[in-house]
């Protein structure tokens, strides 16, 4: 693809590498908070947990 002068939008592709048609190569992606930091994700995840359960439990008391 090739960006357009003066616009944020693009062009479809010029050339292809490929005889197939399909999508070229995948693009490198950046590794997410899992793999990079898996104690902070942890921490997160278990954080999320407390406070949901913490707001259910607030729900039932308030019922009963």
């Amino acid at each position: 693809m090739v960006r357009r002068k003066g616009t944020s939008r693009v062009s479809g592709p010029q050339s292809s590498t490929n005889d197939g048609g399909g999508p070229g190569p995948a693009a490198p992606s950046f590794p997410s908070l899992r793999e990079r930091r898996p104690v902070v994700y942890w921490v997160v995840i278990v954080a999320v947990v407390a406070m949901v359960l913490s707001t259910v439990a607030s729900f039932v008391s308030a019922l009963v």
